[in-house]
């Protein structure tokens, strides 16, 4: 007689030990025919919602597909028609546009035309130079602060000629400085503005030291205005009018100076002003001096925006003639503030602004890279022409357009695909089935959203009335195609009525998809979400199903335990009568054991 036994956790299993069935099997057999009942019909109805959610995905991304490519190519909007070539002619055979110009198109409004262009001279960059040393590495003892276009550099009394060249190129000030050597025990310290135009170099002291008079770069023997306009004496341009001039954010000055600046008035006396840099902004400045009641003199803070940007300057005013007022220091205050100081000593190129004409009109530029002057369009300089100008051709180019329409009507003939294929049945010689979104109203409501946009009359044409006018046809499949032939033919006579045409029906698609592919607030998205609803409650479901068989079966197995018990304690009690029974006879059984139930 077999029989097994097994163990699991605290409870044990007895299969067959009297009764010689396999209860575990028997049990393992009905819970599994229990869970079928129960789950298959769950598991179906997952199958089938997840088939669902993944036809909608397909189609959200179909929908989304044409929304995605009207907004990134600007069908919906007249800047997505703006395509312009350009192109350079001159009479004069001699000269080759492409050596002294080429543009190029950009955004925004764009007129088409010619423009006659002369260029007088380019732009170039300040390059300036020190008298000569006598070495490159030897410290030249000199100490102090000097501004680099409103940086400063520090300079110590152990510093070389090449070692500052170095202080001034990490500073990354807008100017780059090189030691040249003039022969063989002669060298200059030579500064290059990165920048091109007549302002692209401002040097400044940054203290009384006067370190840039000491390297021979200004000659404070010639002091001149440095931003002078008129009867106003200028500063240089900072980024606050409150903030005190010698500290961070503005110029970070080791030692900010202190001192008085002298103004003279129109009755020919001079007048002091105190100033402190450290603690002095330009508005404090400027009340200063009109405090100070010099006659004939006023200051102000004057604001500039340019781009956006606001910038402050120190305005002192001479109002009774017309230059700015006398003025002077011993602690060069003047100079740091952008006002009065020293002039470049050895000039080796001077800055200059480009010189231009634009169909007559004279045009300064302090970079070669001309803006603003033709909308959108970008003129980039590298030679001159003073004389004969040449003609660049603004013209319109539609040749992407067609391309761009052939592409958005495929992306919307795949989506009436998708349509069409979910109302059709898939059938073999065995059985036929439908798709999951067969006869689905939400379907049918979008698939009439695109058709009707494409049937609609285009407002504001006369000639091209209708996509089918321009080429976007239907076929009997209910798919939709571009006849180039046609498009191109309607473009080449009407470009205005075909974009708009294009821009009205890419306009109303936009308008009516996005109703429905909306990440949050779409149709197809609330579908998702309710289908994913249904998902999460089936597998709740079928959790809850699984936990009840396998209880179910943990049940059937500790009854099936406690009856096997019953039987092995009934044969034990047959065997003891037995024994028994021939002890008391005097007999043998005939059968040595008991017979197993």
């Amino acid at each position: 007689m077999s029989s097994t036994s097994s163990t699991s956790s605290s409870t044990l299993n007895l299969t067959g030990l009297v009764s010689n069935t396999d209860w575990q099997s028997l049990v393992s057999s009905i819970n599994s025919a229990q869970k079928q009942a129960v789950e298959g019909p769950l598991n179906s109805e997952l199958t089938n919602e997840q088939n669902i959610l993944s036809a909608w995905q397909s189609f959200n991304t179909s929908l989304s597909t044409i929304t995605n490519y009207i907004s990134t190519n600007n069908l919906n909007s007249s800047t997505g028609y703006q395509s312009y070539n350009a192109s350079l002619t001159c009479s004069d055979s001699s000269i080759t546009p492409s050596n002294v110009l080429s543009a190029s198109i950009g955004t925004g409004t764009i007129a088409a035309g010619t423009y006659a262009i002369k260029v007088a001279n380019l732009a170039t960059p300040e390059q300036i130079a020190s008298d000569n040393f006598s070495s490159s590495s030897t410290a030249l003892g000199y100490s102090g602060d000097m501004l680099i276009n409103g940086k400063d550099i520090s300079v110590a009394s152990t510093d070389t000629l090449g070692s500052i060249a170095a202080k001034i190129n990490d500073a990354n000030a807008g100017v780059s400085a090189n030691v040249l050597t003039v022969s063989g025990n002669q060298y200059r310290l030579v500064l290059q503005s990165t920048s091109t135009g007549t302002s692209s170099m401002a040097l400044r002291d940054g203290d009384a030291s006067d370190v840039l008079e000491s390297l021979n770069l200004l000659n404070d023997s010639t002091p001149a205005f440095l931003n002078a306009s008129g009867a106003n004496a200028l500063s240089d341009s900072f980024s606050s009018e409150s903030t005190p001039v010698g500290i961070s954010p503005l110029l970070s000055l080791t030692s900010p100076q202190s001192g008085s600046i002298q103004i003279e008035g129109s009755d020919s006396n001079w007048y002091s002003v105190s100033v402190n840099l450290k603690t002095d902004s330009l508005q404090t400045i400027a009340n200063n001096i009109t405090n100070a009641a010099i006659p004939g003199v006023t200051a102000s803070v004057v604001p500039t925006t340019t781009n956006g940007t606001t910038t402050y300057q120190l305005q002192i005013t001479n109002t009774a003639g017309s230059s700015p007022p006398s003025m002077k220091d011993s602690n060069s205050i003047l100079d740091t503030l952008g006002l009065y100081g020293g002039t470049v000593k050895n000039v080796l190129q001077a800055g200059q602004n480009a010189n231009l004409s634009v169909d007559g009109y004279n045009v300064t530029s302090a970079s070669n890279t001309v803006t603003g002057v033709i909308n959108g369009v970008t003129l980039n300089l590298t030679g001159t022409n003073p004389t004969t100008a040449i003609n660049l051709n603004i013209t319109a180019d539609n040749s992407g357009l067609s391309s761009q329409v052939s592409t958005l009507v495929s992306d919307i003939s795949t989506a009436l695909a998708f349509i069409n294929s979910q109302n059709t049945v898939n059938s073999s010689s065995a059985s036929a089935t439908a798709n999951v979104l067969m006869g689905n109203g939400n379907l049918f409501t979008m698939k009439n959203t695109i058709v009707n946009t494409l049937l609609e009359n285009i407002p504001g044409n006369s000639t091209y009335t209708t996509a089918g006018s321009i080429g976007i046809d239907f076929g009997n499949d209910g798919s939709v195609s571009l006849n180039s032939d046609t498009f191109d033919a309607a473009l080449s006579a009407n470009p205005t009525e075909v974009q708009n045409a294009i821009q009205t029906l890419s306009t109303d698609l936009y308008k009516s998809l996005n109703v429905y592919v909306d990440p949050t607030t779409g149709t197809v998205q609330s579908i998702e979400n309710s289908v994913n609803s249904q998902i999460t409650n089936i597998n709740t479901q079928l959790t809850a199903a699984d936990n009840n068989c396998a209880q179910e079966a943990q049940q059937l197995d500790d009854e099936y335990t406690n009856l096997q018990l019953l039987l092995e304690q009934s044969s034990q009690t047959q065997n003891f009568l037995t024994q028994m029974f021939d002890t008391m006879t005097g007999t043998t059984s005939s059968s040595s054991s008991a017979s197993s139930l």
